[in-house]
């Protein structure tokens, strides 16, 4: 036991290769990526992208790839930091645990998975069903790129819409934009926050966790879930008055910090036009309200498909007619959450099928399946808390 705990762990580093020219033959970074983890290196390559002008490709490895890496990137600027390692950072024990499985036989790296992606590809890319959004969201990435931060006075926003509708997953992508485009600082900083983040359990201490939270959210995005919550008339509430300090320090802080963090409210509409009522500030330090009015059935069953597809799966044809079928139903149920639902029932798929024909192909009879579960039975539809 004791040769356990002072056994020796590999120390691993995080880093970065930043390429000089603003012109780079991809394959050729491909190629070099794959001759490093054939020679044995162990070490991951995240997706590359744009910071200041310039390309930049992460990385994460084991300390003893570093000079290799430094070596075939010759030429370029290659920082490296070490990566911590312990049982409180479960992200880094993920990290740690995937380099260590780096296999140079197997693991191969692709164009599309290194290559960084266009700016209009960010948000086009696997968001079904969201045309007008993304073409609002561009639109303000394309002045802000062609005029300046500038010219945009505030780029706090509001996100409206029932549940599982893409907010927070567009809100992740602008913030990928707005890094890119120098707004925010690069590093990829998104905090959300709900009510209970937000708000003290004790008289006087709410405005300190507020500004604590937007101190966290300081160089990027700060996106504040079922922000209605803190209404002083939502009886979910911790304190009514401790509601109204909270948003009366939201709205000091969108203002006082506006350079520095960029607030996303999300949550139903009725509920957030209410919310904004709390203080007479806020609604003009919004710069921005985009509605997300929940799917349709054609982009339920796509979005179905793409889970699917992207989980190794294929969708039969009949499989997605009985979704089809069943679309009306389900979303009548309490807590219907649109794409959250499809994602919820595609895991009763593959866990059911488990149960028998060990295959990747989901059929009919495998919804059917699923569909028959408690969970997935209609009933009558009540509105429940939002969820990003």
């Amino acid at each position: 036991m004791d040769d356990l705990f002072s056994m020796d762990l590999p120390e691993y580093c995080a880093g970065k290769v930043r390429f000089p020219q603003d012109t780079i033959d991809w394959a050729s970074v491909v190629l070099a990526c794959d001759l490093l983890v054939g020679s044995g290196a162990k070490v991951l390559f995240g997706r590359a992208c744009i910071q200041d002008g310039t390309a930049v490709l992460p990385f994460a490895a084991k300390e003893s790839a570093e000079e290799a890496i430094r070596k075939m990137f010759d030429g370029c600027q290659v920082s490296c930091a070490p990566l911590k390692i312990n049982f409180s950072d479960k992200k880094a024990l993920q990290v740690a645990t995937r380099i260590n499985a780096v296999n140079p036989k197997t693991d191969k790296t692709s164009l599309a998975a290194i290559k960084p992606q266009s700016e209009s590809g960010l948000l086009e890319h696997g968001f079904i069903g969201l045309d007008k959004q993304v073409k609002t969201i561009m639109s303000i990435v394309e002045a802000i790129g062609a005029y300046g931060r500038d010219a945009v006075d505030s780029l706090h926003m509001m996100f409206v819409g029932p549940p599982g509708g893409g907010k927070t997953m567009v809100a992740r992508a602008l913030l990928e934009l707005y890094d890119r485009k120098g707004v925010t600082s690069g590093k990829g900083v998104f905090v959300n926050a709900s009510a209970t983040d937000l708000i003290s359990p004790y008289v006087g201490e709410t405005s300190h966790f507020v500004r604590k939270t937007f101190e966290g959210a300081c160089g990027g995005i700060l996106f504040i879930d079922e922000a209605y919550r803190l209404s002083r008339n939502d009886p979910t509430s911790r304190s009514a008055d401790h509601g109204q300090e909270a948003i009366d320090a939201i709205n000091q802080l969108m203002e006082e910090l506006r350079q520095e963090v960029i607030v996303i409210f999300a949550g139903y509409p009725d509920e957030m036009e209410d919310f904004l009522k709390h203080n007479p500030g806020l609604k003009g330090r919004i710069g921005f309200e985009i509605r997300f009015d929940g799917y349709g059935s054609t982009d339920l069953l796509s979005i179905f498909g793409k889970m699917a597809n992207d989980r190794g799966f294929a969708v039969e044809k009949d499989a997605l007619d009985v979704l089809e079928q069943h679309i009306p139903s389900l979303s009548k149920q309490e807590g219907f959450a649109n794409a959250r639902t499809m994602r919820k029932l595609l895991d009763h798929v593959v866990t059911n099928k488990a149960q028998g024909k060990l295959d990747r192909c989901l059929s009919a009879g495998d919804v059917e399946r699923a569909l028959a579960d408690d969970e997935f039975r209609s009933i009558e539809k009540l509105r429940v808390g939002f969820v990003g």
